[in-house]
């Protein structure tokens, strides 16, 4: 069922414009995170059985790659069409849009667990659990590593100014200047193991197990912090147009702030949010659960509409949001598009 807090309680489910249909699914595999959209429609993944894949926008496949290990979080996509992608095996690939690779350094001595995002200038970051965070340039080289006090699980955020925050198990936020050289840190109460989000005016988010939401200011000082009512194990902050600040904990309830820190309303549902939401051009908030539901949220907590998946599986990933409002879904051995 989908709860709102007790001041919500008798608003009635709004209808959407259409119910949830199930266009596509891609099977076969055996899927960890989510796809990456590129520029045409084309829709790439990697899989846990050491494939690397790009689905043309109807599901059928364009082309696979097989790799050397196991992909790391989802792969990014840099303004000029290249894909690249993280594995455990501790190599960094480069895919041109044909599947053609286009070169494969050795990154970490060990295994990535996470995405990797790119920087406003081309960089592409990620972290390992070599206690190091990465950076690359376009062409392969190495840029420059630095030094954590714990292992990062989740990706890096990357601020307009090329800052790059990274949580850690050691309890603390780590700030990167571009040229690799620690900006600050902040010690937090508990472990760090979803990712920061970083608005535009240099605002850092992030979640702890401790079951705060902690806001920073670009300079590293504490603006404030919301208590939630469970651990923030690997959501990410989604941080929506109008500023509200969406979180999902491991009570099952998805929390929206205001930027004063002041909670705008929670939403309970009957399973783990294991992931950010995603937010459409209208404001509405998509969130796959655990319980095999979809929730679509308007930006004030009403509910917009919610349904049985078509698949009726566990979501434990970001629904990703298609141009042409196509919601894509992963379950463990599908992808799906709604």
């Amino acid at each position: 069922m989908f709860h709102r807090d007790a001041r919500h309680q008798g608003v009635s489910p709004a209808k959407g414009p259409a119910t949830p249909v199930l266009k596509w699914s891609f099977s076969g595999i055996r899927m960890a995170n989510p796809p990456v959209i590129v520029a045409d429609g084309t829709l790439c993944f990697g899989d846990s059985c050491q494939w690397f894949y790009a689905l043309n926008p109807d599901g059928t496949l364009r082309w696979k790659i097989r790799t050397a290990g196991t992909i790391s979080g989802s792969p990014a996509i840099a303004n000029d069409g290249t894909i690249y992608a993280a594995f455990d095996a501790g190599h960094l690939y480069a895919f041109l849009a044909d599947g053609t690779q286009n070169w494969l350094p050795k990154a970490g001595t060990s295994w990535c667990f996470s995405s990797l995002p790119i920087s406003y200038d081309g960089t592409i970051n990620l972290g390992w659990n070599d206690y190091n965070l990465y950076t690359f340039t376009p062409g392969g080289s190495k840029k420059w590593q630095s030094a954590t006090g714990g292992q990062s699980n989740s990706p890096p955020a990357v601020a307009t100014a090329g800052t790059v925050y990274v949580g850690s198990i050691d309890n603390k936020l780590y700030a990167i200047n571009p040229d690799g050289s620690q900006h600050w840190t902040l010690a937090t109460g508990g472990t760090l193991f979803g990712s920061a989000a970083a608005a535009i005016d240099g605002t850092v988010y992030i979640g702890s197990v401790d079951q705060n939401l902690y806001v920073v200011n670009p300079s590293g000082w504490l603006k404030w912090k919301a208590p939630c009512g469970g651990k923030i194990v690997s959501n990410t902050p989604a941080i929506a147009p109008d500023g509200t600040i969406y979180i999902g904990t491991d009570d099952f309830r998805r929390y929206a702030f205001r930027p004063d820190g002041s909670q705008k309303w929670s939403l309970s549902t009957g399973g783990d949010l294991a992931c950010a939401p995603s937010i459409d051009a209208d404001g509405i908030v998509s969130i796959g659960s655990d319980d095999g539901q979809l929730y679509a949220v308007k930006p004030d907590g009403s509910p917009y509409w919610q349904r049985r998946c078509p698949v009726g599986k566990a979501l434990r990933n970001k629904v990703v949001i298609g141009a042409n409002g196509t919601l894509y879904l992963c379950d463990e051995e599908k992808l799906h598009a709604v």
